[in-house]
């Protein structure tokens, strides 16, 4: 999905997503996690967390994150967050909202397709796009699968992202999106 700076002005960052379809995915630890997580659903809308095992996902275990929703306020929060995704975000997001998330326009981004998954009671897969205002370009692929305790609403979310070596790239733009000395 090629994306134009032009449309949105030179020193603003872009992000974007595109749905993707997981019968042609290209991303197999996407569909690793996606057959995992089927196999502990069985006819139920979801897993319970506490069926997760870290064993049965020990190839992808740093890409993984888990996202717990508050229901008063409807805010997501980051309860485990895998290395790989400190690495991503040059900073420890567990235990961190959403809503702290840099730029606005990726946690806007991250905030609606989690509330997708909680709406849908289903998976959501996207490419994510991001372009910093100085035009360094990154894409990753993200599959989010609900998490349930009674069966009936969706309280939690597991993610795993695929994303290339080379988002340490942008280490020194999120210090300065996160007012961190570089």
């Amino acid at each position: 999905m090629p994306v134009s700076r032009s449309a949105v002005g030179a020193s603003e960052p872009v992000v974007k997503a595109r749905p993707l379809d997981l019968a042609e995915c290209r991303y197999p630890e996407l569909n690793l996690v996606f057959d995992y997580w089927d196999r502990l659903r069985g006819d139920r809308i979801a897993p319970r967390r506490r069926e997760i095992d870290p064993v049965g996902l020990k190839l992808v275990l740093p890409r993984i994150t888990f996202i717990e929703l508050d229901p008063g306020t409807g805010d997501f929060r980051f309860r485990l967050a895998g290395t790989d995704l400190y690495k991503l975000h040059n900073k420890e997001i567990a235990y961190t909202s959403v809503a702290e998330m840099r730029p606005a326009e990726y946690r806007d981004l991250l905030q609606a397709h989690y509330s997708e998954v909680v709406q849908s009671k289903a998976p959501n897969c996207y490419e994510i796009y991001f372009i910093t205002d100085d035009d360094m370009r990154r894409y990753y692929a993200s599959l989010r699968v609900p998490l349930s305790e009674d069966n009936a609403t969706v309280n939690a979310l597991m993610t795993i992202d695929n994303f290339s070596d080379r988002w340490s790239d942008l280490e020194p733009y999120f210090d300065t999106l996160y007012g961190r000395q570089a």
